[in-house]
C-alpha cells in the first residue's frame, strides 16, 4: 500500500542534511532518502541546494532537464507520451499546439527537442 511507503513527518534532528532553506520541503528529502532515490525532480530547485543533497548522493533536477534526458534515451516513447498528453489536453478543451503547451508547462527545452 502506498501509504505504508510514505515516511512519517521527519524530525529534522534525525534527517541527515536537514538544513533545507524551506523546512516544509523536508518530507520530500526524507522520502528520497527512504526510497534510495538518486533524484528529486522539482520546479523548486532553490529549496534543494546541491550542498545539502550531494553528501546524501541525491541530485535535484528541473522537470525540463529530467524529461529532456528521457527524450535523449527513449525519443520514440517520449514522443508518444507527449502526443498522448497533447491529445488529452485537446479533449479537455485546450487548443494550444504541443510546443506552446509544453512551454506553458515550463518545459521549453523538451518542446524544442520534440519540434
Amino acid at each position: 500500500m502506498l501509504s505504508d511507503r510514505i515516511p512519517p513527518s521527519p524530525d529534522p534532528a534525525v534527517v541527515p542534511g536537514a538544513d533545507l532553506p524551506d523546512p516544509a520541503d523536508l518530507h520530500v528529502l526524507a522520502a528520497a532518502i527512504d526510497a534510495d532515490a538518486p533524484l528529486i525532480v522539482t520546479l523548486n530547485l532553490r529549496d534543494f541546494p546541491q550542498r545539502v543533497l550531494a553528501p546524501l548522493g541525491i541530485r535535484a533536477l528541473h522537470p525540463d532537464a529530467f524529461l529532456l534526458d528521457l527524450h535523449r534515451s527513449a525519443p520514440q516513447a517520449m514522443r508518444q507520451a507527449a502526443s498522448a498528453t497533447h491529445a488529452k489536453a485537446l479533449t479537455l478543451g485546450g487548443d494550444l499546439p504541443l510546443r506552446a503547451l509544453l512551454k506553458r508547462a515550463g518545459l521549453p527545452r523538451l518542446a524544442k527537442a520534440l519540434a
